[in-house]
Formats: structure tokens, sequence, C-alpha cells
């Protein structure tokens, strides 16, 4: 009879824990975002109402072939950088009251042409994580590229060097 009661205590618990799991509304699902190499690189990520969560954490993650590594990992008691990739160590940062306005944009200093890739914001309050951005970040050596970027920059190049051919 006790086991009965203890599985129906248990059943109820899990009840309750599902139907007050804490769906985060994300603000912002995110864009492509494009930094120069040597430059910050800020990657824009928020939700709504941090203060009625228990719990908070956030996760910043970036796809490496087909598993995901761990960027910036913060609760509101601070950073946690024993699961952070030693790659971005020292170099990331979300604002300190994030979790008072639900701003998570992450910051990456002196951003290298190898941080460009998929990254992932996770936010969790006590329930399910709510998966609040998906950015592709391209960072930019700066050097010219003929067959790249915008073709504002090639044409005139190409031009000239044509407005020089001998007819």
């Amino acid at each position: 009879m006790v086991a009965m009661y203890l599985r129906l205590i248990l059943l109820l618990a899990v009840i309750l824990q599902v139907s007050h799991a804490s769906d985060i509304n994300c603000k912002k699902k995110g864009k492509d975002v494009e930094a120069k190499e040597g430059e910050a690189a800020s990657l824009p990520c928020s939700f709504s109402d941090p203060t009625k969560y228990n719990k908070l954490e956030v996760t910043w993650q970036r796809e490496v072939g087909e598993n995901a590594v761990v960027i910036h990992a913060e609760n509101p008691m601070g950073k946690s950088e024993e699961s952070q990739d030693r790659l971005f160590s020292g170099r990331t940062s979300i604002p300190s009251s994030w979790n008072q306005t639900g701003d998570t944009t992450l910051t990456i200093r002196q951003a290298q042409e190898e941080d460009s890739g998929n990254y992932t914001c996770i936010i969790r309050g006590g329930g399910r994580p709510a998966y609040c951005a998906f950015l592709l970040l391209k960072v930019n050596s700066g050097s010219f590229q003929l067959y790249g970027g915008h073709h504002s920059v090639w044409i005139p190049f190409l031009l000239l060097v044509l407005m020089q051919v001998p007819t």
C-alpha cells in the first residue's frame, strides 16, 4: 500500500514538473552575423521575463562536425569555465545583467577565421531547454578577395584592368 502511494506521489511530481516546465519565450531567433578578424563579434540572443524562472542557465554552443562544443555557459552565480572549449577561453562574455534583462548576446573578442561556424543559444529555466538562436558566424580576414565578397568591391578593379587593355 505504501509503495502504491509512493508511485502516485512520484507520478504527481512528474506531472507537476511537466505542466510547470518553463517554456521560455525567445525574443529573437537570430540571423547570420559577419565580423572582421581581430574585432569583436556579437551574436544576438534574448528571451522574455527572465525573473520568473528558477535555475536559469544560458549555454552557447558551436557545431564542430557532428558534435557541439560549449563556447560559453553561465548561470546567475557566474560563468562556468570547466566545460568551455579552450579555443574560446578568456574571449567570451554575455551582459552581466542577463538574468534580469534576458539579453544573452554572446560577444567573442578578437574573432578569428577559425571561429566561423554555426552557433546555438540555449536557455534553461528549470524545465525544458529553449533554443533561442541559431546563427552562422562568418569571420572575414579583411583581405581582398576577387571571387568573394560583394560585387561593388571587385567590379571597379575589373573595369580598371579592362580599361588598360590595348586595342
